[in-house]
């Protein structure tokens, strides 16, 4: 039986929810065109339940890295280092939940991040994105 959810996610099995469709088939467009996009809308709009729906849609054809940079220290955001730092956690995160091979993490984790972050960190995700088999989005 399928309840109305305020607080969260909604799981199309277990929630009433909006046909979400043609907004979904929009964005599996922009994403196989290499386009960018903003999910841009106040609370309660359904942001968290696209992006829900969107990697359910998606994840046997690409590597999907969810992460959510709310919620971090101020101090995340004050050095190029430390917001590198951070944001490879992140990463990592990610990948363990995908499941991805534990030697792809080692190489992600192998890469000095101190000299020039944001080189380094260019250089972390071009050796990841050649060392799956899918395409990460």
């Amino acid at each position: 039986m399928r309840k109305f959810n305020i607080k969260g996610t909604c799981i199309p099995e277990k929630h009433y929810m909006v046909n979400l469709d043609n907004r979904l088939e929009t964005i599996t467009s922009l994403i196989e065109e290499d386009s960018y996009f903003i999910i841009n809308r106040p609370r309660q709009y359904g942001k968290t339940t696209t992006l829900s729906q969107i990697k359910r849609k998606l994840s046997g054809k690409y590597i999907i890295l969810s992460m959510s940079l709310e919620g971090l220290a101020d101090e995340t955001f004050k050095t190029d280092e430390a917001f590198a730092e951070e944001f490879s956690a992140e990463v990592e995160n990610s990948l363990r939940f995908n499941k991805i091979d534990q030697r792809i993490i080692d190489a992600w984790n192998n890469v000095n991040i101190r000299r020039d972050p944001w080189k380094d960190m260019g250089r972390r995700i071009t050796e990841l994105v050649t060392s799956v088999d899918k395409d990460v989005i």
